[in-house]
């Protein structure tokens, strides 16, 4: 019996993870020390949005077995 191999994930959606990960690390750290401007608070948002939709994405394509 063989073993199935392991779910592939797309290097693309690993750099965008790691690149909206930065995104929000950087831009809490100025929210948490109270030096945001608004546009700030808006790339927060968005970059958090975009790294949930990503995360998600990438637990999809390990759900996903290989055909």
């Amino acid at each position: 019996m063989t073993k199935p191999t392991p779910p592939r994930v797309p290097i693309a959606q690993l750099a965008y993870l790691a690149v909206f990960a930065i995104f929000v690390f950087v831009y809490l750290a100025k929210v948490i020390n109270g030096t945001a401007l608004a546009a700030d608070w808006v790339i927060l948002g968005v970059a958090a949005f975009l790294l949930i939709i990503t995360a998600y994405r990438v637990l999809i394509s390990l759900g996903k077995p290989d055909a």
